[in-house]
């Protein structure tokens, strides 16, 4: 896959490119929140409350990590340097115990914070997929709705086809029907023996002179 590597002078522009082209749309300043489309969405949606939970959770839970590897590492280093004092200054020891201890407390808070914060960012994170799961349930039930053709209108197109079905019957048997019948040749030979007859009795015409004038 191949990269896209921005100038920082030019990322201004090309933002404001991916919004008119409906493919991002941004929240506060404009790139504090940037929602990509999805590849199943013409065009990228608003950005809506949902979205900017899920954008305020996840800031801080990297927030809070951050605050918790820090505190971490202060808890080991005031424990390595009690562990380092014990030997030479008692007191010092038990100041970087102290220490110690409120780092502890410290981390103990922060580490509650963030399971609660993946929880709420779990829970909308199952919320947005859910409206995405209802939103194409219902692109698929509009679909198959208009898909759908009533009991009534199969009922009358089976009815016309039987009609034409029946007409074509009726039209094929009447072309199929004989025009003649065995009496009507017995007619017709008879009138032809005796057309034949009298044709043969009768006189042979006169031949009619024809004189041409000149002019």
């Amino acid at each position: 896959m191949m990269g896209l590597f921005i100038h920082h002078s030019n990322l201004e522009n090309f933002t404001k490119y991916l919004i008119f082209q409906r493919h991002i749309t941004t929240y506060g300043d404009p790139l504090s929140l940037v929602k990509v489309r999805a590849k199943s969405e013409r065009g990228v949606s608003q950005i809506n409350q949902v979205d900017v939970a899920i954008g305020v959770a996840l800031a801080t839970q990297d927030m809070l990590e951050a605050r918790i590897k820090h505190l971490r590492e202060q808890v080991h280093e005031f424990h390595a340097a009690a562990v380092t004092a014990m030997g030479r200054n008692r007191a010092e020891a038990l100041a970087n115990l102290r220490r110690k201890k409120m780092y502890e407390k410290s981390l103990v808070n922060q580490e509650g914070a963030l399971n609660n914060t993946e929880s709420l960012l779990l829970q909308l994170q199952e919320s947005q997929q859910q409206k995405i799961v209802i939103s194409t349930l219902k692109v698929g039930a509009d679909a198959l709705n208009q898909n759908k053709v009533s009991l009534s209108t199969v009922d009358n197109i089976m009815d016309q086809l039987e009609e034409y079905k029946e007409y074509e019957d009726d039209l094929n048997s009447a072309l199929a029907l004989d025009t003649t019948s065995s009496a009507d040749d017995t007619a017709l030979s008879e009138e032809l023996a005796a057309l034949l007859a009298d044709n043969a009795h009768s006189p042979p015409a006169k031949k009619l002179a024809c004189h041409v004038v000149a002019p």
